[in-house]
């Protein structure tokens, strides 16, 4: 850990001083020991990102920090930045598929806006756990039994009713170890019918997107894909990719996926404004079911706040929460992007 922290800091440019590694080792541990939600690691990526985060996160941020050393302080802003991009990376060692999947998001999220993370290192490793996380999801469709073997032979005893009965140490052994190959098998049909029962849902959600596949329709609009624009287009195949979708992390393949369906259309190029002005309210309203003012990633950001305060008006809010809206993207990157922050929604609202 203190190596790689050095490694980080001399990337960051940042001068590491005597015994300063160590400190910051405790104040990393001083943070996760506290515990964190969602709203901790968007605003840990918005400070890796270089951006302003919520003032109280900022503050406990800072106050973590100083425990382990006091001349810490809001002001060494390179430092918290590579500090923020150091933790996001830690949490994604603790394998749990929920902080993998968030993490992943927000920094894709950040980066399909045209930012640039403090450290390409952190955000490339962040990006590789996730996508790691998702191809062994797949690649796992193989069962891998192992049998118990030598259960021992039965083992009766009668005793009539009123009679004192005892049974010898050789019994006693061989009832014991009877018992034990019985919990034993317990444990391996439990974990079996686990796998069998997770298999059969990737292999039933792969005949879902297979079916959806020779489709290519969408019944928010009663249309095929390839007869709608292709703002529009990439906006309902993201989002209807992500609603087939139910295995966590995710597809690792959903880009070439939607590579597919989009087909012609995937590399033609679009502001981010006129994907979200191709929406009118109706199609929004059938892709939410109601409106939410939680949502932190740009385009459901973007879609929700169209609706609100119509076309036009959305853009200065947006701007002032995200970024530019005159960035051009492919309809594969953003039909990309929206089915990512429509899995986020799903799986983690």
């Amino acid at each position: 850990m203190s190596e790689s922290i050095a490694k980080w800091f001399r990337s960051g440019n940042i001068v590491v001083l005597e015994g300063m590694v160590e400190k910051r080792e405790r104040g990393i541990d001083n943070f996760l020991e506290n515990g964190y939600d969602y709203d901790d690691i968007l605003n840990l990526t918005k400070l890796f990102f270089g951006k302003e985060c919520a003032e109280t996160f900022l503050e406990k941020f800072v106050e973590k920090f100083a425990e382990a050393d006091s001349t810490f302080a809001d002001d060494q802003k390179k430092e918290i930045y590579v500090l923020a991009g150091i933790i996001l990376s830690r949490m994604c060692e603790n394998e749990d598929m929920d902080d993998i999947f968030s993490i992943a998001i927000y920094v894709k999220s950040y980066a399909f806006l045209g930012n640039k993370p403090v450290l390409e290192g952190i955000y490339l490793q962040i990006v590789s756990v996730y996508e790691k996380a998702a191809a062994e999801k797949r690649e796992s469709i193989m069962f891998d039994y192992e049998g118990i073997k030598s259960l021992p032979k039965d083992v009766s005893f009668t005793i009539n009713e009123g009679e004192s009965f005892e049974i010898n140490e050789g019994d006693a052994k061989k009832l014991s170890l009877m018992i034990k190959k019985i919990n034993e098998l317990c444990m391996f049909i439990n974990k079996n019918y686990r796998d069998l029962a997770d298999k059969n849902k990737i292999l039933y959600e792969n005949t879902e997107i297979l079916w959806w596949l020779l489709a290519g329709f969408s019944q928010n609009v009663g249309k095929t894909y390839a007869e709608l624009p292709l703002q529009q287009a990439a906006l309902l195949v993201g989002k209807d990719l992500a609603e087939i979708v139910e295995n966590k992390p995710g597809l690792y393949s959903a880009d070439n996926l939607l590579c597919k369906v989009l087909d012609k259309n995937k590399d033609e190029k679009a502001l981010f404004a006129s994907y979200i002005d191709s929406c009118s309210d109706d199609i929004i309203e059938k892709m939410f079911v109601e409106s939410d003012s939680n949502i932190n990633t740009p385009i459901l950001f973007a879609l929700n706040m169209k609706k609100e305060v119509g076309e036009g008006s959305w853009y200065k809010v947006f701007e002032k929460n995200f970024g530019k809206t005159d960035i051009e993207y492919s309809g594969i990157e953003f039909a990309y992007q929206m089915y990512l922050e429509c899995l986020m929604r799903k799986w983690l609202s």
